[in-house]
Parts: structure tokens; C-alpha cells; sequence
């Protein structure tokens, strides 16, 4: 070799050590641990019914519109968008060159197919109502019930590759906070085809998303490891590289794991620890106002409960206050409404003992179980499903308390996981449920349109008048005044009749490390991870 070739090797492998000095280290990967609470029972956007689950889809799927850390509609898969005059025409207009995790090109067809499949009722989608009632798809209902079967008949088009046009029956002002909503994900159809027809979570070679991560593992029972799509439009501006979502069905257990550093995050906390909580890590600790409502259902054709003297008598003899402050001691706020408005100018409706005194409450509760022929000769005895969380077993357990208590009732506990307690929900074999729905929006059209009878089929109640007001509320959506008149009356027919018995709304409480930054107060849910960062 001559002095030059070797004199050329040389320099070049300078330049070459020299370059890599200047680098540096790669970049260490970012990792968020989230801690979730029990199993998901579902990833399938489509067939979601929960509302943690939610916080995965959404960062395994982007819809339309997606919402910021606050809660409020922004553009997602959609730069911008356009309403008729009239207010029954939305157009969105897609980014250009959107792709699927996998490099396939997306187009608007997807977004149409995903609106179809969640309404479909092949689908069995709990949540098709979302396209049906509120935010109402033109011809979904018949579409949905199984009386036309056309889906190009459906107000859900795709005129181009970028555009898609959705055509409602009525108008719904608050649509934005819908087409974030995971019921009308996108569907990546080659993908859905080679599953047999489903998103099939368990596989994740086979489950196609394009939102700012997706999926690289799901075990069963421990864990969601999601990483960052290389392929999402806004990738780089995702700081976190890695998110796992840990199953942490005991809140106690995730509290220690998030102290001994293993969490960034918590699903919630233990409400025993809150205070402690408040005085050693007030910085961590975050407490915020939610749209998250529990409630009890009563099955009003199962057994005693087909009397409304039976349900009344029960629901008289709950000290929502004592429940709170005494009992459950997590910031909840007492409920006698079963809506959350932020506008003032909205008057809902009330339960009918929210006026009265303690001992009024109890002296009726008992009046009316003894009418119904129950009392110490012939004790009332019921069971109650529900959730078997701390908190939730708290709430349960001081409920049933105040029945034997007040009226001597008899109850059997039926607590179990998420997963099996909404198997046992779905099937609408139950007496009594420790229930919860958390509200996709500001306003109580959100909580009323889940309890009419075409909402869902766990609950056997259907009453023509409510169904009646709430189809003249959509009449005259266009007019607030009138719309919300409309909406009150509603509520307070729905409440008149004892089913659905408001207990308290959820303040969110939980741990969040002080390095993790971009995590805001969002009322309707904790925050896309897209939005977050790690600086330590």
C-alpha cells in the first residue's frame, strides 16, 4: 500500500472518530410507566366500553379531532374543519400524507369505515349510540337496528381520498367533543380482514393503528407496552419513546410502586393516604374535578326491585353526605343530579329527597318499604354487583351499611374485577349496580343520552316519555334556551322513576412525578402521552 493510501486511511479514520466525539452518546430512550388500574378488558376501539381503556386507544389511534391536555377539541387526523349553516353538514379535511403504523397510505375511507363497523350491528358495539343518538348519524339508527342495510345510505361519506363529510339527522353543537371519541377511530381494513374480521390486540403484528404510538406487547393480566410510530404525522414532536401501561389492580400495591420509583404515574390513590399525600408530596399529587359520575342502577324487572316503592325506599336511605365525608373521604362531590353542566344557565333535575331532613328522608324510606310489604317480619333481601376497588368496595360497603342500618335490608356483595363485573353488567342479569359512567362533554346531554333505551341493552328500563323528551331536545338543539329547557325535563322524568340513583362525581386524585411535565387538568380524562415529556 503507498505512504498516500495509508496517509488517506488514516486521516479519514480521524474524521471518523472525531465525528462520532462531536455526536456524542446516542439519545438514552425515554420511557413513561403509567399505571392503569385492573386489565383493560379491550383495545378494539370499536368495542370499548371504558373509560381507562380510552387513555390507550388513544394513543394507539387518532380519530378526526383529538382533545388537549385541558379537555378541549382539537385537530387530529383533521387540519381544519367546516359546519353548514344549518348545522347538519360537518366536512373535514384531512393532513396530507397521513399513514398507517405500518407505511400504508391512510385515506378518508378509513375514518368512514371505522363509523360504519362501530354502528353496524354485526359490531355489537355498546357504544353504537354515540352515532345514533348523540351525535346522530344520518339513517344510523335503522342502520343500527337492522332495518336498512345499505351503508351508503349512511350520513358518512368519503367524496375524496382527504375529505370526509358527515350528514346528522338533527344538529349537535358539541360534535367536536364526539369525533375525538374512540367509537369513531379509523379502521385499517387489510389488518382487520387478516384477524378474522376483528382488531386483534393480542397480536400486535397484526394490529394496525396510526396514532402517536403503537402497540409492541400486550400481556394479559401485567402489562401494554406501546412505542413511538415512526410513521405519525407529528412524530417529531413525540418526546416519549416508550409507554407502559401497568395493570395495577390493587391501589394500595400501585402506591408502593410508584414510591419505590417503578411508576411515574398512578391510576389513583388510595383515599386513606390522601391527606398524608397532601402534607409530603403536594407537588405529585394532582386533584382535579371530573365528568366521572357513580351511581346506582336498579334492574326495575328484577324481583322486589319492580316496585318503585322498593327503589325510592332505597335511595331515601342514602346519606350521600355522611358517604363522602365519612366514608369514601376522596374529594367526591355529593350528587343529587345526574348531570354535570358547566353552563349556569342549564336547570337539571333533582331527586325528590334532596329537600328533606335526615329524618324525613329515613321516616319515608321506611313508609314506603312497609307499604311495599316489606319490614322485620319480612326482611328485604337484594344483591349488588360492582367493581371490587378500594374505593369502590368503600362506597358499596357503606351504602349497604346504611340499608340494614335504616331499614334492615339483606344484601349479598357481588364484587369482582372490572372485567368480570361489566361481563355480568353486559348481560342484564343483576338486581342492584354500583355503576359509574364518565361524561364525554361538558354538558348533560352527554349523561342522558346514555341512559335512553337505545343507549344500551344492559339495562331493562325503557320509559315512551323520557325517550319522548329527549327526541323534542334534539328537535330544538339549535335553540339553547329551548334545548335545555327541553333536557330538564328529562332529567327530572328520568329521576322521577328510580332507576338510576346519583350518588357522587369522582375528583380525580393521583401521583404524577414532578419530571414528568405536560400533564394538565383535564376534566374528561388524564392526558395523551404525545403530550408529555420526561425531564429529569
Amino acid at each position: 500500500m503507498s505512504f498516500l493510501n495509508k496517509s488517506a486511511m488514516a486521516l479519514a479514520l480521524c474524521l471518523a472518530v472525531s465525528a462520532g466525539a462531536l455526536a456524542g452518546p446516542a439519545a438514552a430512550e425515554t420511557v413513561l410507566n403509567r399505571g392503569f388500574g385492573s386489565a383493560p378488558s379491550t383495545l378494539d376501539p370499536q368495542l370499548n366500553n371504558g373509560a381507562r381503556e380510552n387513555y390507550i386507544i388513544a394513543d394507539l389511534f387518532e380519530a378526526l379531532l383529538i382533545l388537549d391536555p385541558q379537555g378541549n377539541p382539537q385537530p387530529g387526523a383533521a387540519e381544519k374543519w367546516e359546519t353548514s349553516a344549518d348545522g347538519l353538514t360537518w366536512t373535514f379535511h384531512l393532513r396530507p400524507g397521513l399513514k398507517w403504523s405500518n407505511g400504508d397510505p391512510m385515506v378518508a375511507a378509513d375514518f368512514v369505515r371505522g363509523i360504519i363497523r362501530a354502528i353496524d350491528p354485526a359490531t355489537a358495539s355498546e357504544h353504537a349510540y354515540y352515532l345514533t343518538a348523540v351525535l346522530p348519524i344520518k339513517n344510523s339508527k335503522p342502520f343500527n337496528e337492522g332495518k336498512l342495510t345499505d351503508a351508503s345510505q349512511l350520513g358518512a361519506a368519503a367524496p375524496d381520498d382527504r375529505t370526509v363529510v358527515l350528514t346528522l339527522d338533527y344538529p349537535m353543537p358539541d360534535a367536536p367533543y364526539i369525533l375525538d371519541f374512540h367509537t369513531t377511530a379509523p379502521v385499517h381494513e387489510p389488518s382487520l380482514k387478516a384477524a378474522g374480521n376483528k382488531l386483534d390486540y393480542t397480536r400486535p403484528e397484526l394490529f394496525v393503528s396510526n396514532g402517536a404510538y403503537m402497540l409492541k406487547e400486550y400481556v394479559p393480566q401485567s402489562k401494554v407496552v406501546l412505542v413511538k410510530n415512526p410513521n405519525y404525522w407529528d412524530a417529531a414532536n413525540v418526546k416519549i419513546d416508550t409507554v407502559v401501561y401497568h395493570v395495577t389492580e390493587d391501589a394500595s400495591t400501585e402506591l408502593k410502586r410508584y414510591l419505590a420509583g417503578e411508576l411515574d404515574s398512578t391510576m389513583t390513590v388510595p383515599s386513606d393516604q390522601i391527606e398524608k399525600l397532601k402534607a409530603e408530596r403536594p407537588q405529585e399529587l394532582h386533584q382535579n374535578p371530573t365528568l366521572g359520575m357513580k351511581y346506582l342502577s336498579f334492574q326495575p324487572d328484577a324481583g322486589p326491585l319492580s316496585d318503585i316503592r322498593v327503589r325510592k325506599a332505597l335511595a331515601y336511605a342514602i346519606d350521600r353526605d355522611f358517604l363522602q365525608e365519612k366514608i369514601e373521604k376522596a374529594g367526591n362531590v355529593p350528587m343529587v343530579t345526574f348531570s354535570i353542566n358547566q353552563d349556569p344557565s342549564y336547570k337539571p333535575g333533582r331527586v325528590q329527597e334532596a329537600g328533606l331532613s335526615k329524618e324525613e328522608r329515613l321516616a319515608e324510606a321506611k313508609k314506603l318499604l312497609a307499604e311495599a310489604g316489606y319490614g322485620p317480619d319480612k326482611p328485604l333481601e337484594i344483591e349488588i354487583i360492582g367493581p371490587s376497588s378500594a374505593a369502590s368496595k368503600r362506597r358499596v360497603e357503606g351504602i349497604v351499611a346504611m340499608w340494614k342500618q335504616n331499614l334492615g335490608v339483606r344484601t349479598k356483595l357481588d364484587l369482582t374485577e372490572v372485567k368480570t363485573w361489566l361481563e355480568k353488567l353486559h348481560t342484564g342479569n343483576w338486581q342492584v349496580c354500583m355503576d359509574s359512567y364518565g361524561g364525554d362533554y361538558p354538558q348533560a346531554k352527554t349523561w342522558l343520552d346514555a341512559l335512553r333505551y337505545s343507549g344500551t341493552a344492559s339495562y331493562h328500563w325503557k320509559d315512551d316519555e323520557y325517550e319522548k323528551l329527549m327526541d323534542q331536545a334534539n328537535a330544538v338543539a339549535a335553540d339553547k334556551a329551548k334545548f335545555y329547557e327541553t333536557l330538564g325535563q328529562a332529567e327530572q322524568r328520568m329521576l322521577d322513576q328510580y332507576v338510576f340513583i346519583p350518588i357522587t362525581v369522582s375528583s380525580d386524585n393521583l401521583l404524577v412525578q414532578t419530571y414528568v411535565k405536560g400533564w394538565g387538568a383535564n376534566p374528561i380524562g388524564h392526558p395523551m402521552s404525545k403530550f408529555l415529556s420526561i425531564e429529569k
